[in-house]
């Protein structure tokens, strides 16, 4: 079975803010790089996280699992979960899940920095 490519930076700004970004396709496989990331981030004391996801082609269940277990755990400390998404496979997952009312998703990166951004000031 040949694995699917996935790509996935992280960038800091403040003490407790990061943009995690991440491209290629994401399945039960190349999920792990991603669940990775966000438990360094959650360890490094993130509590506003950003997720672009413009460039993910491909997202199946497993990834949104963790989008929605990433975003209760951040609550959970008074933070928050931002995705970015445009109209892609991305927003299709999510409307046919269900997940609209679940998950924080902006439609361009400049939104999500403001809807984080805003976020941390209530």
């Amino acid at each position: 079975m040949p694995l699917l490519d996935v790509r996935v930076n992280v960038s800091s700004f403040g003490d407790d803010s990061f943009v995690v970004a991440v491209g290629g396709e994401l399945d039960m496989y190349t999920v792990v790089p991603l669940r990775k990331k966000l438990d360094d981030v959650l360890e490094l004391g993130g509590r506003n996280v950003l997720i672009d996801l413009s460039g993910v082609s491909f997202l199946e269940s497993t990834t949104l699992a963790l989008l929605v277990d990433t975003a209760r755990e951040l609550r959970t400390t008074g933070g928050q979960l931002v995705l970015v998404a445009d109209d892609g496979p991305v927003i299709r997952a999510i409307q046919l899940t269900g997940l609209e009312g679940v998950l924080n998703v902006q439609s361009s990166l400049p939104e999500g920095v403001q809807e984080l951004v805003d976020g941390r000031r209530h």
